[in-house]
């Protein structure tokens, strides 16, 4: 009996991010702050999964388009989604989980869709103590779908 897996790559990302994150590229592996910079965007494929390995950043001055994909409008289990997290195995203290997604005025035409965002934590001088998993200022990025467990 022949058995078939699918090949993931780990791919680290940390600074300045752009492009497509595809589903082979799969998961994303967040080793610092990263910033879609103005005048860049960032389009992350249905099913992929973008995993901070400490407390870091992910803030949006451009675009960030990250909408999973529905394969049937009755059916929830039949989800693409986009799954923003932390390896939370062992225990996470406060000062060790992520800071979320920051939309801090950013550019428009941002979309979140059928997206799960947890384990953020937002802390320090404001506003990075505001939002937890999403912080939102001065834009308003389109948010459908999408669960903050």
């Amino acid at each position: 009996m022949a058995l078939a897996s699918a090949v993931w790559g780990d791919t680290t990302v940390n600074g300045p991010v752009s492009g497509t994150w595809t589903l082979s590229g799969s998961p994303y592996i967040v080793t610092d702050d990263i910033v879609v910079q103005s005048g860049s965007s960032l389009s992350i494929e249905p099913g992929v999964t973008v995993q901070f390995d400490g407390p870091f950043e992910f803030a949006v001055e451009g675009v960030l388009d990250a909408q999973g994909e529905v394969g049937s409008a009755t059916v929830v289990q039949d989800v693409q989604w986009i799954h923003f997290t932390q390896d939370t195995t062992g225990g996470l203290a406060d000062e060790d989980r992520w800071k979320g997604i920051r939309f801090r005025n950013s550019e428009t035409g941002s979309t979140l869709r059928w997206a799960i965002i947890e384990w953020g934590y937002a802390r320090g001088e404001w506003p990075d103590n505001c939002g937890g998993g999403l912080y939102i200022d001065g834009t308003s990025p389109v948010i459908q779908n999408s669960d903050y467990p």
